[in-house]
């Protein structure tokens, strides 16, 4: 079991930030008086203002609120023409989605300003950002880094200090996650240096500790340490309590991976005491587990499991997935160094399905955000969701429907209403029959191919079997050296003939089902010299036949894919069983592929197929050296 620190890391945790008890009482009068202002005001301008600073107010600490109040002054801009706090409106929303890692919904807004002709430079710059960080959030890291080296060009062209330094952080965080390292590295020193020239003295030190971060995957554990303790400089001089106790915390994960585990547990134990100060549950949690970890590597697991006992409670009020995640792993651990491994494998199967729960969390957000999010927006992105066909037939249906509306409006002619009318539930009706027809014929060729499968395994391989045995038996007269080439002839077709009918119907799915047959093909890859790692969970039931079947198939054609094109040294295959809903994720460290340039072969087009049977969704990730990863979704009720 591998297993890391982790201590707070400002790219890929998203922090709570607690609000001091004097800024509540502020923030509480502030509110008692928009409220006040709201009820007595008239104006529309001043309306959407007061919409827009009770959104600031609310942002921290009532996110569902501030957003109402931020929809109903966008709306009301909107209405009223006035596009100047139109944009203001939809830049605040697009960061608002972001900020919850609605990645679309954020574009959605950037797609609605371009659309607006008199934003100005400023404001162009702010809408880059939002599309570069947007798409960095969906992965597509080459066209994030194009359109923040736009904001870039724009916010310096305007003489834009504070934005130019958030940009450079931005990039930083792109090439982070990029691991180019070198590249990050460069950003974050040009932020920082923008940072001290504009006497942005908090963006600075965020930019330091980013640097520390980069210096400490570098194994330069000294630069990185002078990092983290500038940052701490500044965060102290500047009352910033919150980042101090992560800067403190990145230290005492610093020590800790140099083995220096008295000093890391003095400034773990400061971090822990600051943010209880302030009452920040997150670092709490986070510097309550590195301290667990700091008792794990002196051997003093019971010590651990009662600093894991109160994170996992600090964790579970939170529902900080992350977190419980590193928790149950760190159980597991300590359990299994006590000797209970019943409770260190009940643990390791938590830790599984958390990891499982959020990665399929992550892209399970990114599928279904338009649907749940929208709200009224309806939007053009939802129907993208549909497939070609029945998007053609969905807008004829449509069509029909509203000149039903516009004749029943007119006074139109009774019959052509009722005629179309008729058509209409004729045509659904058809559709509907295809799709029953074609769940027939899907299921038939399940029931078709088990059954040849059968027949070459039992009858024709049992009739090359006794021909063999036949020609082995015959007399001494005979030429030896003949019979000898028919009898490995017949081998080698008894070997083909398994082959096929295995390929057809693998004996394993149709006994033992999905997770058996699937650990069998992925260990059939060993003989390419091909790693393979298997993680699945909630499949401990059966699932439908024929769906099995298509499931097996599909991910027998991706595995294919990848031996065949990836250059792959590394296959990593996870089923995740939830609410009746598989979630099937194939990770290859391989070449990957420009997805904008890759067009459908066979096999996708095949693939394709069986998913329109199972009424399933799919995404490919992938950039040029890379690898590849493919998410499906696929309904099992």
């Amino acid at each position: 079991m591998k297993k890391k620190g982790v201590g707070f890391n400002v790219l890929g945790l998203i922090i709570l930030f607690s609000v001091f008890p004097d800024a509540v009482s502020q923030n509480l009068s502030k509110i008692d008086s928009l409220s006040n202002l709201l009820l007595k005001e008239k104006s529309d301008t001043l309306i959407i203002k007061h919409h827009f600073a009770f959104y600031d107010l609310l942002k921290s600490t009532h996110p569902e609120e501030a957003k109402s109040h931020l929809k109903k002054g966008l709306s009301i801009s909107e209405q009223i023409g006035n596009s100047e706090l139109s944009i203001k409106g939809m830049e605040l929303l697009g960061f608002y989605w972001l900020d919850r890692g609605l990645a679309d919904s954020a574009l959605l807004m950037v797609n609605k300003a371009h659309q607006i002709s008199t934003i100005s430079n400023k404001q162009r710059a702010s809408f880059l950002l939002l599309e570069g960080r947007a798409l960095d959030t969906k992965g597509q890291y080459h066209g994030a880094v194009e359109k923040l080296l736009e904001s870039l060009a724009l916010s310096e062209s305007i003489n834009d200090g504070p934005a130019v330094a958030n940009i450079y952080g931005n990039i930083g965080n792109v090439f982070w996650r990029m691991e180019n390292l070198d590249k990050a590295q460069e950003y974050y020193e040009k932020g920082v240096e923008v940072s001290q020239q504009n006497g942005l003295r908090m963006k600075g030190a965020h930019l330091l500790a980013n640097l520390g971060m980069i210096a400490k995957e570098k194994g330069d554990f000294e630069k990185a340490l002078d990092a983290y303790q500038q940052s701490l400089e500044i965060n102290k001089s500047l009352g910033n309590k919150l980042d101090e106790a992560i800067d403190l915390m990145n230290i005492g994960v610093l020590y800790m991976d140099t083995k220096e585990l008295d000093k890391a547990k003095k400034y773990l134990l400061a971090s822990k005491l600051l943010s209880q100060e302030i009452d920040d549950k997150v670092v709490i949690t986070l510097s309550t587990i590195n301290l667990a970890m700091v008792e794990e590597k002196k051997g003093n697991y019971r010590e651990e499991l009662i600093l894991l006992g109160t994170a996992r409670k600090l964790a579970t009020e939170l529902q900080y997935k992350p977190a419980l995640k590193e928790i149950f792993n760190c159980y597991s651990i300590a359990y299994s160094q006590l000797g209970n491994y019943k409770a260190a494998l009940e643990h390791q199967k938590l830790y599984e399905a958390w990891k499982d729960s959020i990665y399929n969390e992550n892209y399970s957000n990114k599928i279904s955000e338009l649907e749940v999010r929208y709200e009224s927006e309806k939007s053009q992105n939802e129907i993208l969701m549909l497939s070609e066909e029945n998007l053609k037939k969905e807008v004829t249906l449509a069509e029909k429907d509203w000149m039903i509306k516009v004749l029943i409006g007119g006074g139109g002619v009774i019959l052509i209403i009722v005629g179309l009318g008729f058509y209409i539930i004729k045509q659904r009706s058809k559709y509907a029959e295809q799709e029953t027809l074609f769940q027939t014929i899907a299921q038939t060729e399940v029931t078709e191919q088990r059954r040849i499968a059968r027949d070459l395994h039992d009858s024709i391989g049992s009739m090359l079997a006794t021909i063999s045995n036949q020609l082995s038996g015959m007399s001494e007269d005979v030429d030896r050296t003949a019979i000898q080439k028919s009898t490995a002839m017949l081998n080698q077709t008894s070997k083909e003939v398994r082959r096929i009918a295995h390929n057809m119907m693998p004996e394993e799915l149709m006994k033992f089902g999905l997770v058996s047959a699937l650990q069998s093909l992925l260990e059939n890859l060993k003989s390419l010299e091909l790693e393979a790692e298997f993680v699945h969970y909630g499949l401990s039931n059966r699932i439908e036949a024929a769906k099995e079947v298509h499931i097996f198939r599909i991910v027998q054609e991706l595995i294919q894919n990848i031996t065949k094109h990836a250059q792959a040294k590394k296959i990593t295959l996870n089923l995740t069983r939830q609410n009746n809903m598989l979630n099937i994720m194939i990770h290859d460290d391989g070449s990957g592929f420009d997805r904008t340039k890759k067009s459908d072969g066979i096999g996708l087009t095949s693939i394709k197929s069986r998913l329109s049977f199972l009424k399933g969704k799919f995404t490919i990730d992938s950039f040029p050296n890379q690898g590849s990863t493919v998410i499906l979704d696929i309904p099992l009720s």
